[in-house]
């Protein structure tokens, strides 16, 4: 069975919001596609960068360490959550530690609320 193609898409919504959806298998010949993405988002990122991992089916070491880059290019200034509850994404993040360097929802919603709590 071949691997699922990543596919990316930045979304800006209200309130100076950048999502960055990604779908598919993120392993090592995908990430540079996604780091491609990521770094577009972390030169414009609004008051807030979230990276929605909802529809991502693998996630190996060259995915997450797309995350580290980013948590570590943004300005500190800037809001910056993941968006991850299966358990290709969010039990490899837990293992590894990365939900200590950056803060990670179960969906997009919570995230956006914490955004908005966070600025108010």
């Amino acid at each position: 069975m071949p691997p699922n193609p990543v596919v990316t898409r930045e979304e800006r919504r209200d309130r100076d919001v950048t999502a960055l959806f990604v779908e598919g298998d993120v392993d090592l010949a995908t990430a540079p596609l996604v780091e491609e993405a990521v770094t577009a988002a972390v030169a414009s990122p609004g008051r807030a960068l979230i990276i929605d991992l909802t529809g991502v089916t693998f996630m190996g070491s060259a995915g997450l360490r797309v995350l580290v880059l980013a948590a570590q290019e943004l300005d500190p200034a800037v809001f910056y959550a993941v968006v991850a509850d299966s358990p290709a994404t969010r039990r490899l993040i837990e293992v590894t530690a990365l939900n200590e360097m950056f803060a990670t929802f179960p969906t997009l919603d919570a995230a956006l609320a914490a955004f908005e709590a966070e600025a108010s």
